[in-house]
């Protein structure tokens, strides 16, 4: 349907559409995750030192244009907490308390299965170019009509060619950049 490049197509396409289900993708989720911990601890962090504090005020900010409810799926949930408890994740000492925050939020957020037959029905070459994960956002965001918010560029050109819409995080980040 449409990629959404800049803040100003964000809000123009809420104002036409309302505020829309969000699904996010695993990185995003973790910064998002790491920034309610402790926004000072994101470039500190391994698995988000690519990201800024900004990057953080910039995601919730996208985010205030959907709905409150975020939608997530056990894979991305999954991919979360391995990737966080991961030698590349949050310190040992922070873990506990990071965690703490993380299921308070997740618990706010609407968890959606997608069955593997759905999965295993999509073509393999897809599956393989994308992974499991990736395929449960797009069923997920096909299902809901939902929107969906990824930093992989062809994760969200796969949306864009099945007919849905997404925001690449990267072109927004460049947009900000730039202006």
């Amino acid at each position: 349907m449409a990629f959404l490049t800049s803040p100003d197509l964000i809000s123009l396409f809420e104002k036409e559409y309302g505020k829309k289900k969000l699904v996010l993708d695993t990185n995003l989720l973790i910064l998002l995750m790491v920034g309610f911990f402790d926004s000072t601890y994101i470039p500190q962090c391994r698995i988000t030192e690519r990201f800024t504090e900004q990057d953080y005020q910039l995601l919730l900010s996208i985010c205030q244009h959907f709905e409150s409810e975020i939608i997530i799926t056990p894979h991305i949930m999954a991919e979360l907490s391995n990737l966080s408890r991961s030698k590349r994740g949050i310190s040992d000492d922070r873990l506990r308390m990071y965690f703490n925050v993380a299921v308070d939020k997740l618990n706010q957020y609407k968890e959606e299965h997608i069955p593997f037959g759905e999965i295993a029905a999509i073509d393999l070459g897809i599956i393989v170019n994308f992974g499991f994960t990736d395929m449960t956002i797009v069923e997920a965001a096909k299902k809901l009509g939902a929107v969906i918010l990824t930093d992989d560029l062809p994760l969200a050109e796969h949306a864009v060619s099945c007919g849905m819409v997404a925001i690449n995080f990267t072109n927004i980040k460049t947009y900000n950049f730039a202006q």
